[in-house]
């Protein structure tokens, strides 16, 4: 929503991405990716606003307990960061972020996207999280940007029950 369609005031009306959306069953949808690490880390923080409104929303029709499910992603071994990335978690979500980094030697660090996630659920309030611990980078059968620069798919999915 945010690369795709505009959807964010602090972004802009802009497409981030370029490459094609196939519509048919069994085909990719590509877009290669045109923007810095700096303007990533903007959509993350705006995609984050837009799950962080969702549950705002949920939450003043329902008052049942949320529960949230990681599903796949890059592991911690396998995501190496620089420190702007760090800082700017750490100013969305506040000192408690730094825990879900690991300092290298060469001056980047392994981020722990798990623990960010679980630290932002935290403060929605969710009651219960869980994760299924398959990193995208080493299992082959999961698509990873580390390992193929093109955008692949993501599903979000929030249940009431």
């Amino acid at each position: 929503m945010v690369t795709k369609y505009g959807m964010s005031d602090k972004l802009g009306p802009r497409v981030f991405g370029t490459g094609s959306d196939e519509v048919f069953i069994g085909k990719d949808f590509n877009r290669t990716r045109d923007y810095s690490e700096h303007i990533a880390a903007m959509i993350d923080e705006e995609v984050s606003g837009i799950i962080d409104n969702a549950v705002k929303i949920i939450r003043e029709k329902n008052t049942s307990k949320l529960y949230a499910f990681i599903g796949p992603h890059i592991s911690q071994n396998s995501y190496e960061v620089g420190e702007e990335l760090l800082s700017k978690f750490v100013s969305v979500l506040g000192e408690e972020a730094n825990k879900a980094f690991i300092k290298k030697e060469d001056s980047k660090y392994l981020c722990s996207l798990e623990k960010l996630v679980r630290l932002n659920l935290k403060k929605l309030s969710v009651s219960k999280i869980e994760c299924c611990q398959i990193d995208t980078f080493t299992d082959k059968s999961y698509y990873s940007y580390r390992r193929n620069p093109i955008t692949g798919r993501l599903a979000t999915v929030i249940s009431l029950s």
